[in-house]
C-alpha cells in the first residue's frame, strides 16, 4: 500500500540504517519507489549471496545516483564494482565494509562511476587503514575528475597517514581537491567498540 501511495512514488531518499529488514523488502522497496536515488543500507547488512543482492539491486533501480553499502556490511570488491559499474554514482559511502582490500578503490577508478562521482566517505576502524592509503587515495582523486568531497576517518588515537610518509600525497590530494573547490577531510573520529556496540 504504502508503495502505492503518492509519497511512494515521489519518495527520492531512504536511509535504513538502524532498521530490521529482510533483503526481499528492500528490493521490493527500491524497485517500487520510482523516485529513488539515494540509497542507504542497514548497518550490520549481511546478505546470504552480495554478489547476487548487488546484481539485483542494480536491476531494480538502475537509476541510483547516491549509495551508502551500510556500516559493517559484508560487501567485498566484487560488490564494488558491480555497483560502480552498473551505476553512474556521484556519492558512495564504504564506511566499515570490512571485505575490502587494497586494490577497492583503484576498482571505483576503473569503473563507470569514475566519471561522475562528485563524493566519498569512509570510516575505517584500524584494522582497514590499510585499505585507504594517501596513494591509493590519490589516484582516486586523480581518476575521479569531479570528485570533490573526500572524507576519511579512523577510530581512536590512530591516524590514517603520517607526515613523514605520507604528507607528499596528502599535499597532492589536498591541491587537486582544492582545485575542484571541494574540501577533503582526514583524520580521527571517537568511536570505541563499546559505543558502535550500543548503536546496533
Amino acid at each position: 500500500m504504502f508503495l502505492r501511495a503518492p509519497l511512494g512514488r515521489n519518495l527520492k531518499e531512504l536511509r535504513l540504517v538502524s532498521v530490521n529488514i529482510s533483503l526481499d523488502t528492500i528490493l521490493l522497496c527500491v524497485s517500487g519507489f520510482e523516485s529513488l536515488i539515494d540509497l542507504t543500507l542497514p548497518r550490520d547488512f549481511a546478505a546470504s549471496n552480495p554478489i547476487d543482492f548487488c546484481r539485483r539491486l542494480l536491476r531494480a533501480r538502475p537509476t541510483l545516483t547516491k549509495l551508502d553499502l551500510g556500516f559493517r556490511a559484508n560487501f567485498d570488491d566484487a560488490c564494488v564494482r558491480i555497483v560502480c559499474d552498473g551505476l553512474s554514482l556521484t556519492h558512495l559511502d564504504l564506511s566499515g565494509l570490512g571485505n575490502l582490500t587494497p586494490g577497492t578503490l583503484d576498482i571505483i577508478v576503473e569503473s563507470t562511476s569514475a566519471r561522475t562521482l562528485r563524493s566519498v566517505a569512509v570510516y575505517a576502524p584500524r584494522s582497514e587503514v590499510q585499505v585507504f592509503t594517501s596513494a591509493a587515495v590519490l589516484r582516486l582523486v586523480r581518476g575521479c575528475p569531479e570528485l570533490s568531497d573526500l572524507s576519511l576517518e579512523t577510530a581512536g588515537d590512530a591516524y590514517y597517514w603520517t607526515p613523514d610518509e605520507d604528507g607528499q600525497n596528502n599535499d597532492a590530494i589536498d591541491e587537486v581537491i582544492d582545485s575542484r573547490g571541494g574540501s577533503f577531510e582526514v583524520g580521527q573520529y571517537f568511536c570505541p567498540d563499546c559505543m558502535c556496540k550500543n548503536l546496533q
